[in-house]
């Protein structure tokens, strides 16, 4: 059985925030979540992973059966992850999810 946006009933709606994203280019983090994600969308959960503009060569707006969405963020070391986190939080403030998973010891403010 499936529920009415195309996710088998007992399927969640979950959130992957707080890296550049996917595909992964740089290190744990993204491979955790390109990992994770994937897995999630194999087993029929509607994933969205927040990825920051300038992550690949041209925006996808999907990777392993996985929803990406592209969101800038300030281009100062100090400033980039929690500016990036911030408008994917305020985009996910108003999009059903279930669960949020927030990665990156530097999102804990």
């Amino acid at each position: 059985m499936t529920a009415g946006d195309g996710r088998s009933s007992g399927a969640l709606s979950i959130a992957l925030i707080g890296t550049r994203g996917v595909p992964a280019h740089y290190g744990g983090f993204e491979t955790a979540v390109e990992e994770v994600g994937a897995r999630l969308a194999d087993r029929g959960h509607a994933v969205r992973v927040y990825c920051r503009s300038g992550n690949s060569d041209a925006p996808l707006a999907s990777f392993r059966g996985m929803t990406l969405v592209t969101l800038p963020a300030a281009r100062r070391r100090s400033l980039e992850t929690l500016t990036h986190t911030g408008l994917s939080v305020a985009h996910l403030a108003v999009r059903r999810t279930d669960v949020a998973i927030v990665f990156n010891a530097a999102n804990a403010v």
